[in-house]
């Protein structure tokens, strides 16, 4: 910044004298003026972009990070089901072992109780 007293000297070297010294020192202080105003302009400028860059980055983020969540919800639901599957088979193939044990103890009860043999009937019993 210059300072009144350099640009009056500036202009007495020029050959200005009175109003013209004056209007001279007046436009350069508004030159000035308009340079540190447009230099304050730039970097809010610069200072916004930067502000709306780093609030993309910030969603991105957000939505990576809520991706991600989804995506662990979904695995965990799918091993859940799967889990439920394996029970639902186990319960299956139980059941399946009972009715055939049922099925092989009621024909060793018949072919005991046919032949006669009430040992093997009171066995199987």
């Amino acid at each position: 910044m210059t300072t009144v007293q350099v640009l009056k000297e500036l202009g007495e070297q020029m050959g200005l004298k009175g109003m013209d010294l004056k209007d001279f020192i007046k436009e350069q202080q508004e030159i000035e003026r308009e340079e540190r105003t447009k230099q304050r302009d730039e970097q809010e400028k610069q200072l916004s972009s930067k502000r709306i860059e780093r609030q993309k980055q910030l969603k991105i983020e957000q939505k990576e990070k809520e991706h991600k969540q989804i995506m662990e919800q979904k695995a965990w639901e799918a091993e859940q089901k799967e889990r439920e599957m394996i029970q639902k088979a186990k319960e299956r193939d139980h059941k399946q072992v009972l009715k055939t044990r049922g099925s092989a103890m009621a024909v060793g009860l018949r072919a005991a109780f046919i032949s006669g043999n009430s040992a093997t009937t009171k066995h199987l019993i």
